[in-house]
């Protein structure tokens, strides 16, 4: 009944163009018949009908021209008598090999194959008469001779074999995927917003305030590095100090609404039936969030070589950056770092199938756990301290703070050494993915 109301609403204003998804789904074979009948009378009024159906059965019956689409690319397109191809001959016969080597001297080699044990023929079918007795006159055993038409299905099918799944290869899906996540992050004013804020977090806590203080004679939280801890010469400690924690919370807020925006009744939303599977979805949407943290650690870079070149405009100083090298580094460093707390994110939300507890968990961990382990706990037992440098957050602390972040900053803290310390964040970057997608195989339902 709401198929059938559907399509009398889209009547209603007696439309040029009728645009029609499945319009027999959930309908009996009545209910078919008269759909079908409807679509050709709709379309012989001068109707324009553009019909959407897997069932191919449907779309020989009522369509003048179909196209078929696979993996996004238009495949062919024509009307439904040139798809189908003309008419062949079928024919079974013994011995076989006979058969067709008489066939082809008949017909020549381009118009004789064998399908499925039998000859396939392409000949009128008014010829066969001739070849019956032909093939009768040589020896050959006719058992069987029958005109032969393909249906829109075989067509379908050959048309797609390079590609079982409609997908291509696994990474082609991957990176549509990727090219789609980016598309819908883009899109997302929320993931503007979020944007936003790490940059005027960033700004506002590593030079406003601390020049601010000095400015003011009042001193600050890094009154005791003072004006050259804001020029820059100390860019890259700066544009990354705080992605152990405040910018690391951002990032893992991001990858939450990505991951965890997609879930209802327990499973992604996204129909994978007949598009990519759980793993390459996902690695699309990883893929999609790294490139995301890499903007954003680029973008701290960015307003922070602003922000540190005018103070030292302002006050006279002059201007010196930090060696090339050192910049690629500690913009690795920081995509590295950024990606982690993204792959967490992910992971959250695929654990606990949406997106507030996923969000609510990470902050805990990241801006209390983090901090009352290390200012507490590690202080008073010895076996915290130790744990303490095999957590995703030190390690982070750690690889930052080797590159000049300031250990006056949250989370920032030279507790075990460079090389360790970036085994452990990829290693925790890499588990945590491999975890995410072990997941979604083994529990989520399509």
């Amino acid at each position: 009944m709401k198929q059938r109301l559907g399509v009398a609403a889209a009547l209603l204003k007696n439309p040029r163009l009728l645009i029609l998804d499945e319009p027999t789904n959930g309908l009996d074979p009545a209910g078919m018949a008269d759909m079908r009948a409807l679509v050709r009378r709709l379309g012989a009024g001068g109707c324009t009908v553009l019909l959407s159906s897997h069932l191919l059965g449907e779309v020989q019956q009522v369509c003048d021209r179909v196209a078929v689409v696979a993996d996004g690319r238009l495949v062919a397109e024509s009307t439904v008598a040139d798809l189908r191809g003309g008419t062949s001959l079928r024919v079974s016969a013994s011995p076989l090999g006979r058969a067709v080597g008489l066939a082809r001297t008949l017909l020549g080699a381009d118009r004789v194959r064998v399908v499925d044990g039998a000859l396939d023929l392409t000949v009128e079918p008014d010829r066969a008469a001739w070849i019956n007795g032909e093939l009768v006159a040589a020896g050959v055993a006719v058992s069987g001779l029958r005109p032969y038409e393909r249906d829109l299905e075989q067509v379908f099918l050959e048309l797609t074999k390079e590609s079982p799944r409609m997908w291509g290869s696994h990474r082609a899906a991957v990176w549509g995927c990727c090219r789609a996540e980016l598309t819908k992050l883009l899109r997302r004013p929320a993931n503007w917003l979020l944007f936003a804020v790490a940059l005027v977090l960033s700004l506002t806590f590593t030079y406003a305030v601390p020049y601010a203080g000095y400015a003011a004679g009042t001193g600050g939280v890094r009154s005791s590095r003072g004006l050259p801890a804001l020029l820059p010469e100390h860019l890259v400690g700066n544009s990354i100090g705080g992605l152990p924690v405040f910018s690391g919370a951002i990032v893992l807020i991001l990858a939450v609404l990505a991951v965890g925006g997609e879930y209802g009744w327990g499973t992604w939303k996204t129909v994978l039936t007949q598009g990519p599977g759980r793993t390459v979805l996902y690695a699309g949407k990883l893929l999609a969030l790294a490139a995301a943290a890499l903007v954003l650690v680029l973008a701290m870079f960015g307003t922070g070589a602003l922000a540190s070149a005018g103070i030292a405009a302002a006050e006279g100083r002059p201007v010196t950056w930090p060696p090339l090298g050192d910049l690629i580094t500690g913009i690795g460093a920081g995509w590295l770092v950024a990606a982690m707390w993204a792959a967490l994110g992910g992971l959250l939300a695929v654990l606990l199938r949406g997106v507030a507890v996923a969000v609510g968990l990470g902050l805990v961990w990241l801006l209390a756990v983090q901090n009352l382990l290390a200012s507490i706990a590690a202080p008073l037992l010895p076996w915290v301290a130790d744990l303490q440098k095999a957590l995703p957050g030190p390690n982070a602390g750690s690889l930052v703070a080797s590159l000049g972040a300031g250990a006056d900053t949250p989370g920032v803290a030279q507790l075990v050494g460079v090389g360790r310390a970036t085994l452990v964040v990829a290693g925790y970057l890499v588990g945590f993915a491999l975890l995410t997608v072990a997941l979604l195989r083994r529990r989520d339902v399509v």
